[in-house]
């Protein structure tokens, strides 16, 4: 890609979520290794849910690898820990070894992620909508409605996939925007979240400024929701939603 040229959505997108995971302190270590293009293959041979979301990680994974390295190196290098620098040296080998199955997957990475997480949506794999939107970059209510029910379930990409739009892009209540943004940011206040919940939403006021050109309203919803002091039903729904997200961020 020559440097003049913008980067497709889904590429700007990923990396940018890439990124915001990056900043967490670490996460638990993956499950055992298998062959990536073993795990594709299955996916798509049984259609699974599960095993879809899971390929379709892996192959995301493919394109940001240097990423990757690049963050556990950093980890590596800036902590004392003894454990912790064999996680994160381990981490780095890993994706050393994944980088090496990479290339057998051809080249179009983003019509192979597609197809994948198009089954783990149909599926309702938590996530899985709001990743397919970050490629697409445009959805259906129907998309939007599985995004929001996972964003309350503590899907912290669903959450900002919605709260980086204004409430007439995404056809959801002011008061469930309202709700996913105050509780990402109580989050920052949570000791096993900070870091994440701030990178999370730098990226989604990054990415509401961005999109006023063809979404109008969406870095003013978005800055009303943070500045909003919330009604009684709104602050529960948030802390619901809190909840939800310190669940799915435990032990990582």
């Amino acid at each position: 890609m020559e440097a003049s040229q913008e980067p497709p959505v889904g590429n700007r997108q990923q990396a940018a979520l890439n990124t915001a995971k990056s900043s967490a302190p670490f996460e638990e270590a993956d499950k055992p290794f298998v062959d990536l293009g073993t795990m594709v293959h299955r996916a798509l041979e049984t259609r699974d849910g599960p095993s879809a979301m899971r390929a379709a990680n892996r192959v995301r994974e493919c394109q940001f690898l240097e990423l990757h390295q690049r963050s556990a190196q950093r980890a590596m290098l800036a902590t004392s820990d003894l454990a912790l620098r064999q996680l994160h040296a381990g981490k780095f080998t890993e994706s050393m070894v994944k980088a090496n199955q990479c290339p057998a997957l051809g080249g179009d990475l983003m019509g192979l992620q597609r197809r994948l997480l198009a089954i783990a949506t149909q599926k309702g794999e938590i996530g899985a909508a709001a990743a397919l939107l970050a490629i697409e970059g445009s959805g259906s209510p129907a998309m939007f409605g599985q995004i929001a029910m996972d964003a309350r379930a503590g899907d912290v990409e669903s959450l900002v996939q919605l709260i980086s739009r204004s409430t007439q892009a995404t056809g959801q209540a002011r008061e469930l925007h309202q709700a996913l943004t105050q509780a990402l940011l109580a989050a920052r206040q949570d000791p096993e979240l900070a870091t994440l919940a701030k990178a999370y939403l730098d990226v989604a006021t990054g990415w509401a400024a961005a999109r006023q050109s063809s979404d109008a309203d969406s870095a003013s919803d978005l800055a009303r929701s943070i500045a909003a002091r919330p009604p009684e039903a709104v602050a529960r729904e948030a802390e619901l939603v809190l909840g939800n997200i310190r669940r799915r961020h435990a032990g990582r």
